[in-house]
């Protein structure tokens, strides 16, 4: 017994017990929730939903990107190829076939057309040919861009253009 003292003398207060383990009534004890409702699983999927939508038209936007500037760089490098042809043989290649003008500028054919044996004008590593043919063994390789089409040639003579040269894209 535990006794307390007030002004009128020493009480006895009656004895708590501790509640015996496992009698509680379940109305009185809430246990905590392990699941999740069925709201926070609707937010969790709508936030991964958005976040990939974001990274998927990143990746997009950058993979378009980059063959946009590996198109624009292997055009460049063609120019100058076709300067060098043309400085080198006294004109451009006479042809509107794309494996045509691989041919002239990997040294195989003149700007006629004719037989040739002279160094490439181009590094075939920097190049994709359309089903992976090797040009020095396959006269039909044909270069493509980054999105597998291949590059278009025209001679100054074959083309409608006012262009004094030759056109290229």
């Amino acid at each position: 017994m535990i006794k307390a003292h007030n002004s009128r003398g020493i009480k006895p207060l009656p004895r708590q017990h501790p509640p015996a383990i496992g009698i509680v009534p379940s109305s009185v004890v809430r246990r905590p929730s392990s699941a999740f409702t069925l709201l926070e699983l609707l937010a969790v999927i709508g936030v991964i939903a958005v976040l990939t939508g974001i990274v998927i038209g990143v990746g997009r936007y950058a993979l378009e990107n980059g063959r946009t500037s590996r198109a624009r760089a292997e055009l460049a490098i063609l120019a100058a190829a076709l300067d060098s042809y043309r400085a080198a043989r006294g004109d451009y290649p006479r042809t509107n076939v794309p494996a045509h003008l691989l041919q002239s500028l990997i040294g195989k054919r003149d700007p006629a057309y004719g037989a040739l044996t002279a160094p490439p004008l181009i590094e075939l590593t920097k190049f994709s040919t359309a089903g992976g043919l090797d040009p020095f063994t396959n006269e039909t390789a044909e270069l493509v861009d980054p999105w597998g089409r291949p590059y278009r040639y025209a001679y100054k003579s074959q083309a409608p253009w006012i262009n004094s040269a030759y056109v290229l894209y």
